[in-house]
Formats: structure tokens, C-alpha cells, sequence
């Protein structure tokens, strides 16, 4: 088979490394694949194709900060990825972000509904069937959003100073909603459940959790940190940290625990935080986080608007229980033996969870068989299975 894969990036983010995985699990079996990306730098065994430079990527945003027209600009650019697709002639088409300021998704979709190659297209978010953001709750009677339902949606990513949202959604409806030949993938239940409800109800929608490379977790520590042994350390972790991501609670949350907890927090953050709290911007290093994660007594993950957050996952296979919000698809990793789920929002039964977790050998063992679930093996062998299928 030869897999043309899209993302917004490739080999960095949760969806990055997700495309760069499934090129070596396909690679490596003998298939031919290639990775299209729009956004920062390529990595150097793989094979891949630049859509457009950062001048695209300038415009682009600068289009959808007055217009509102997100995924809607990058025309030249992307006809010329219409060309590069035509010249590599690929079997199957895998879309995964077609957001992020890189491509016009109507010139695209126009190509892709006039030629017969099958399209597998996986949802990390809710953009393809939003107005707007990326990420959507029900409203009313389990109806979701044609259109943004508050003001400060606009100032979301996307974030733009004008309100296009309800035109958006009619124009997505028209340009996705009958593209034939195509299977949607989710990587959550939750999701699945979401875009089933969308104007994309008459599509093939099938479930792949997002996995993990588990082999990387077998290995012992070579830098043992040293900590405290009375305090109970808590982790939190997150590539960015906005408002969605529950920043806040975690603030919230070490104020009012005692001095025998100790928060460490992963990932970029826009605000000074409280003293008590050790903040690291963020790591390539992947030994690091391990450490980080096996140290932790506990990780937490206060999110208010999530898919299927591989930072739990990531945790469990290093043996450390999860306390998070019954937020999307973040419950569906975690059952009672490796940690719990919380009432979005409930703070106080949230520090009652942080004070009753205990990581011992059970619960570590217990965390690491979780995990077994979503190796990333199973992932990639789900998707091979979805591209045979798709060519029968």
C-alpha cells in the first residue's frame, strides 16, 4: 500500500508523533508512506512533504484574525499540494488535523470528492463540525453548536476578532458532510458519540484508542531524582496550558493542600505561578517526563474540554495512577484499580481523591497492565486493518 498521511505538523504534539508512529509501523512492514505537514520542522528519516512556510502560515492567521475563516485561506499552497498528491499517486489518504493555519480544506475536499481514493480521516477535536473551536459541548437538548454560544468563543483558538462562526458551520456541512469513500476515526468513544450527533451521522465511524510506544517505559531510570519522602508528589502535565486544561484548579488545589504535598507542573504557562508550586516549561527529553511521571505520586488531570488525553495513558504505563474530570473521552483509560473520575468542576471531591490515592505495588502493576491496552501496536495494526478494508 502507499499512505499519504496529513497533519498539521509532523513528529511533535500528541498528533505528530501519532502520523510519525503509524509511518514507521507502516514502513517497517513494506508499505510506502509519506507524511504532508504545514507547520515546523520535518524529522529526518521520514519522508514527507512541506505544505506551504511560515509566510503561509503568517497569512493564514492573519485572514482568519479578521475574517474568521479558518481552514479557509492557504489557496496557491494548497493547490499546489493537489499537484504533489496527483504526482504521488497515493492508495489511501489519511487525514488527521486539517486544521492549524496551513490549508484550505474547500479546495482540497473539491480534489478528494473528484477522485475515487479512499479517505480515512481521524478526529483529534471537534473542528470539523464546529463553527469554530476546536473543542464543543451539547447545548440544550443534547443539540450540539452551529455557531459560537458566547462571546469570548472568538478569543479561542482559532481566535479571530470577528464572528463568522454560524457561516462557517453551513460551509463545513456543505464541503465535508458527502465526501464518499471515507471512514472517520475518533480516539474516543466519547467523540465518536459527538460526531454521530453531527451533520457527519450518514459516515463510517469507527473507535481506535491512541497509543503509546510501551517498549519505552520498560526500561529502569538511569537519573533518579530525589525527593522528599513525606511529601506525596503531584504531576500535571500539558503541552500548553489554557484555560480548558484546568490551570486554575491545579493553583487551586495546592493552595488549599498542606505543605506535604508537593506540585510539579509540566508545559508552558502564561502566568506567574504560586511559589509552591515547581513549574517546568516544558521537555524534549522523553527520560525526564518518565522520571517525572514515576516519581509522581499521583498524576492529575483537571481538564475541562478533552478528547483522549495520551498524558493519561502516559502515566499509567509508568506505573502512576490518574485522578481526572469526567471530562470527553479523558475517562475512558481509567477504571477504580488505577485511579478516579471526578464530577467536572467538583474541586472538593477532587483534594479528597488527591488525599485517598496511594501508589504501592498493586496499584503500580495494576496501572502497567491499563496501559497494555493502548500500546501503540494495537493502534497501528487497527488502522492497517481499516486501510485493507478500505481498498477491498
Amino acid at each position: 500500500m502507499k499512505i499519504l498521511l496529513v497533519n498539521f505538523v509532523c513528529g511533535i504534539g500528541s498528533t505528530g508523533k501519532i502520523c510519525v508512529d503509524l509511518y514507521r509501523g507502516l514502513t517497517n512492514l513494506g508499505h510506502e508512506c509519506c507524511i504532508a505537514y504545514g507547520r515546523g520542522n520535518k524529522v529526518d528519516d521520514i519522508q514527507t512533504y512541506k505544505i506551504g512556510n511560515n509566510l503561509n502560515t503568517l497569512l493564514h492567521v492573519v485572514e482568519n484574525r479578521f475574517f474568521d475563516n479558518h481552514g479557509f485561506a492557504s489557496r496557491k499552497t494548497t493547490r499546489d499540494f493537489v499537484e504533489f498528491i496527483e504526482e504521488y499517486r497515493p492508495d489511501i489518504i489519511h487525514l488527521h488535523n486539517i486544521h492549524g493555519y496551513y490549508i484550505n480544506t474547500e479546495i482540497l475536499f473539491e480534489y478528494l470528492k473528484s477522485k475515487s481514493i479512499p479517505v480515512i480521516w481521524t478526529f483529534h477535536d471537534a473542528w470539523p463540525f464546529s463553527g469554530h473551536a476546536a473543542y464543543i459541548d451539547y447545548v440544550g437538548d443534547k443539540q450540539l453548536p452551529q455557531r459560537n454560544m458566547h462571546f469570548s468563543e472568538r478569543f479561542s483558538y482559532p481566535k479571530s476578532f470577528r464572528d463568522n462562526s454560524a457561516a462557517n458551520w453551513k460551509k463545513k456541512k456543505k464541503i465535508f458532510s458527502d465526501l464518499k469513500n471515507c471512514t472517520i476515526v475518533t480516539p474516543s468513544d466519547w467523540l465518536k458519540k459527538m460526531t454521530e450527533d453531527s451533520f457527519f451521522s450518514e459516515c463510517d465511524i469507527i473507535t481506535i484508542n491512541n497509543g503509546i510506544d510501551l517498549s519505552k517505559y520498560e526500561k529502569e531510570s538511569e537519573n533518579k531524582r530525589v525527593n522528599e519522602p513525606a511529601k506525596k508528589n503531584i504531576l500535571a502535565v500539558a503541552n500548553i496550558w489554557e484555560k480548558r486544561k484546568g490551570l486554575e484548579d491545579v493553583i487551586y488545589f495546592n493552595n488549599q493542600l498542606s505543605d506535604d504535598y508537593k506540585f510539579t507542573i509540566v508545559g508552558k504557562v502564561s502566568k506567574r505561578l504560586p511559589s509552591g508550586i515547581t513549574h517546568i516549561s516544558r521537555t524534549d527529553s522523553f527520560d525526564v517526563l518518565l522520571d517525572l511521571y514515576r516519581e509522581a505520586d499521583v498524576f492529575i488531570n483537571p481538564t475541562y474540554r478533552d478528547n483522549f488525553p495520551t498524558t493519561n495513558i502516559e502515566s499509567l504505563a509508568a506505573g502512576t495512577p490518574v485522578i481526572t474530570y469526567d471530562t470527553g473521552g479523558s475517562r475512558e483509560a481509567i477504571n477504580d484499580n488505577v485511579g478516579f473520575v471526578v464530577k467536572q468542576g467538583s474541586k472538593k471531591e477532587f483534594i479528597e481523591k488527591i488525599i485517598e490515592v496511594k501508589k504501592n505495588k498493586y496499584v503500580r502493576d495494576s496501572c502497567k497492565l491499563q496501559a497494555l491496552k493502548y500500546d501503540k501496536a494495537n493502534m497501528i495494526k487497527a488502522y492497517i486493518e481499516l486501510y485493507e478494508k478500505s481498498l477491498e
